[in-house]
């Protein structure tokens, strides 16, 4: 079977890459008794869903603070 450029993928949507480092495997097994039987990566991509609108609603702030810190740590990086 081949599956050059005439291979049609289930989703039109672009993928992203995540490292299933401990951390996440971790955070994954936690959910894994309130999510039973659903597939890692659609268990990655509800709960992102469910984050992001939990910290819009829950931490107005947490944003700004998050950017804040990104903005940082690049002047740092640019610095040295």
């Amino acid at each position: 079977m081949h599956f050059g450029d005439t291979w049609n993928p289930l989703t039109r949507s672009q993928r992203i890459a995540v490292a299933n480092d401990d951390e996440l495997a971790n955070a994954l097994e936690r959910m894994r008794p309130f999510f039973p039987g659903k597939p890692a990566a659609a268990l990655v991509h509800d709960l992102a869903i469910k984050g992001a609108v939990a910290i819009e609603e829950d931490e107005p702030g947490f944003v700004d603070e998050a950017l804040a810190g990104v903005t940082r740590r690049a002047a740092g990086f640019r610095s040295r």
